[in-house]
């Protein structure tokens, strides 16, 4: 995760797409606090959300959020 810490403080140029990716991850937080992703993403191949977060997508979901505080 500190390769993707020093994107976002330096000049770099995926320093876009990592804020828009951490914005992504804020607006799709659930209404429980977490993050989680139906199965249904898989077949559809576009993000499905899942009715209640999962420990481990909230997890990968935070890391990346401190990873860039």
């Amino acid at each position: 995760m500190n390769r993707l810490c020093d994107v976002c403080r330096f000049d770099s140029p995926f320093r876009d797409e990592v804020q828009k990716g951490c914005q992504w991850l804020v607006d799709h937080r659930l209404s429980d606090g977490g993050w989680g992703e139906n199965f249904e993403s898989c077949e559809l191949r576009e993000y499905v959300a899942a009715e209640r977060s999962q420990v481990v997508q909230t997890s990968w979901a935070l890391l990346a959020l401190m990873a860039v505080q």
